[in-house]
């Protein structure tokens, strides 16, 4: 599966609240796979992903990222790694690689 595959299937399957932009950059430090931010302003989520990783890894990121964005609408719960966020990365890992 290629990059922009998974972000159709992720957008059609798991849609957020608002809208979404996700890069492939260079932009991001050395250890940082992929960040997630929320514009409640602009009511926008940027997905940014490390261009540098393989595949597998750049769609892990992806998944892990969204799994954050589909917190949007519970600003409590977004930089959170517990389990509301747990179930919204299993939703979106089967979304990516169905069973």
């Amino acid at each position: 599966m290629k990059f922009r595959e998974a972000v159709v299937l992720l957008l059609h399957q798991e849609p957020l609240i608002c809208e979404v932009d996700v890069q492939l950059t260079s932009k991001l430090d050395e250890d940082v796979y992929g960040e997630c931010h929320l514009d409640l302003n602009k009511k926008r989520i940027n997905i940014m992903v490390a261009k540098s990783l393989p595949l597998v890894a750049q769609l892990d990121a992806l998944i892990h990222e969204w799994a954050h964005a589909m917190l949007a609408g519970m600003p409590e719960e977004f930089h959170k790694h517990g389990p509301m966020w747990g179930v919204c990365f299993a939703r979106c890992y089967c979304a990516v690689y169905p069973r």
